[in-house]
Formats: structure tokens, C-alpha cells, sequence
């Protein structure tokens, strides 16, 4: 079968930005796997931040595919990556909002374990800590992964290629395990990711005609895919985890796992052109549409957006959280 490729290089003008609140109310958010909330209570008033980390998207891609009659088929691909984007600015986000974050824990009287007493526990006998405040490569391709300056955390294996935190499927009962050897300390685990477009795909019931339309929007998403062929193998999640106790098994004795219901936008934060690309594909051949775009930002507007959007989430999941364990 034949192919026919076009690629259109494209370079957008810089977008424009609009202040505004951010607000999140619980029915925003839902809260997958959570039980046994009203045993926080009863839990000791210590709090251990397992991992504290903003995955920052840098690059994006997306392709539709649709396939007709007689062979013909048609692909539509996007590929979009920010430009103007200061390293300081996200650092200093991540920093803002994590200082924020155990501050309104101190309020609500938690001591805050260090992770030189939490290392005294048995699950981390053969783990790596590893020192925040430097902009790594996330492991899932196109996002850089933000940690607190002044925050320490343990990986299971460190590596400049990204690190590796335990299986995901073993997730829960991790934090369950380090909570009982930490007696019963609240552990809480926060990941939240970053996205700045969206894309939206199309399909045509008559012929081979695939669309794919991407729109330039900062948001908190519950998913975060990465760029190339293992995109959405172990996509990133976008949740903060609390957990106490675990009388038995791998099941913990109290969970409140605090997730976006969908994506979740600060109000025309970030505007700028909209990207179409359409193929047709006729019998016998295959036609692929491609367009690569660069989208200038103005990074100080960019960190406020984004900081006024993870502070909202944050502060929405607190307010959730705290009452809970008040007696």
C-alpha cells in the first residue's frame, strides 16, 4: 500500500493570558478506593510525606487514525511543545506550593516526621533518599518532574533517567506498610500533573477522514501521557493519597485518596491558536497529516496560573481531609 505524508511546520504568535480565581469544590473531585475516613480521628496526630512532586508537561503529541472501505486510510498526528518556559519559575511553584501545604498541616496541629526518622523504618532498609529542588526528567517522556527545595524523599532506584518509586499496583499497600512501621503515622502522597493542551479527534462515517484538533489550555488533569510509542504505558496520575494504619494484610486501616473528576482549568489562563489537521485517505493509499507547533509562553504568567491552580486543588483536598481527624 501506498503512503502519502505532508508535514506542516507551524510557529504560532505567544498567547495571551487572563488572571482569574480558581475554584474547586468537592464535586470537582471524587475519591476512587477511599474508605474508613472517620478512623483518621483516632489516628496519632503525625503526618509523613512520602513523595511530594508537580509533573510539569514540556511536550505533547497526538495522532487519530480512521479506516474505510477498499483500503483506504487516513492518520492525523500533532506534535506541541512549549518554548520561553523558565526552570526557576516551576521550581519555585513546587516550592510555594509545598510550604503552603505543611503550613496548614502545622495549623491543624501535625507534627511533620523528617525523612531521617522515617528512614528508621523497614521498608526503606534498601531504598535510595534522594535531596528535592532540582528539575529532573520524569520518566514518562515530554513532562519534567518538580520536587521541594527543601524536602527529602525515597526512591526504590535512583536514576538520571528518572526514578523508579516501587509498582503502582502496589501502591496502597506500601503506604499502608510504611504507616504501621511509622505507628500509625498519617502518610500522604502527593502527585499532581500539569497539562497545557488538550487534543479532541474526529472521524468521518462516510469516508477514510481523520481529525485531530488541538486547543492550548493550562489545566490539572487526572492523567498525564507521555510523547512516542510507550505514551500511555503507566501514565502519570494526578492525586493525593492519605493513608493510617494497617491492622492486617495489605489493606489499611483508613484511606482518602483525593483524585480531579476531570480536568480541572483556571479560566482563560492561557489562549492562543487553535491547531487543526485533517487527512483523507483514498483507496489504496494512506494519507498522513503532521504538524509540529511551538507555543511561546510568557513564563511569570505561566507560574502564577499554574500556582494558582495547584493551590486551589490543594487547598480543596485539605478541607476534605482535616475534618476527618478532628475529634
Amino acid at each position: 500500500m501506498k503512503t502519502l505524508i505532508r508535514l506542516a511546520m507551524l510557529i504560532f504568535i505567544a498567547p495571551s493570558w487572563t488572571f482569574s480565581q480558581v475554584d474547586i469544590t468537592p464535586k470537582d473531585l471524587h475519591f476512587p478506593g477511599s474508605f474508613g475516613q472517620k478512623k483518621f480521628r483516632k489516628a496519632p496526630r503525625k503526618v509523613y510525606l512520602n513523595h511530594f512532586q508537580v509533573h510539569f508537561q514540556l511536550a505533547a503529541y497526538e495522532a487519530t487514525h480512521d479506516q474505510q472501505f477498499l483500503g483506504a486510510q487516513s492518520k492525523a498526528e500533532i506534535g506541541v511543545g512549549l518554548s520561553g518556559l523558565q526552570a526557576h519559575h516551576l521550581q519555585e511553584t513546587t516550592d510555594q506550593l509545598y510550604q503552603d501545604f505543611v503550613q496548614q498541616l502545622a495549623a491543624a496541629e501535625f507534627d511533620l516526621i523528617s525523612a531521617e526518622e522515617a528512614g528508621q523504618a523497614e521498608l526503606f532498609s534498601n531504598w535510595t533518599l534522594r535531596q528535592g529542588g532540582e528539575l529532573r526528567e520524569e520518566r514518562v517522556y515530554g513532562f519534567a518532574l518538580a520536587t521541594p527545595s527543601d524536602f527529602a524523599y525515597y526512591v526504590k532506584k535512583a536514576s538520571d533517567k528518572g526514578d523508579k518509586k516501587g509498582s503502582r499496583l502496589g501502591e496502597l499497600p506500601r503506604l499502608a506498610r510504611l504507616s504501621k512501621q511509622l505507628d500509625d503515622a498519617i502518610v500522604i502522597d502527593v502527585s499532581l500533573v500539569v497539562n497545557f493542551v488538550e487534543f479532541q479527534g474526529g472521524k468521518s462515517k462516510l469516508i477514510s477522514r481523520a481529525k485531530l484538533k488541538a486547543t492550548p489550555q493550562l489545566h490539572i488533569s487526572p492523567i498525564g501521557t507521555g510523547v512516542g510509542m510507550w505514551k500511555n504505558f503507566r501514565p502519570l496520575e494526578s492525586r493525593i493519597y492519605f493513608v493510617s494504619g494497617n491492622p492486617a494484610g495489605w489493606s489499611p486501616e483508613c484511606v482518602l485518596k483525593v483524585a480531579p473528576k476531570k480536568a480541572l482549568y483556571t479560566p482563560n489562563a492561557l489562549t492562543g491558536e487553535i491547531m487543526e489537521v485533517a487527512a483523507t485517505g483514498m483507496p489504496g493509499w494512506t494519507m498522513t497529516r503532521s504538524a509540529t507547533w511551538t507555543l511561546p509562553v510568557d513564563s511569570t504568567a505561566y507560574q502564577q496560573h499554574s500556582k494558582d491552580l495547584l493551590k486551589a486543588f490543594t487547598q480543596a483536598t485539605l478541607n476534605l481531609f482535616i475534618p476527618y481527624t478532628q475529634k
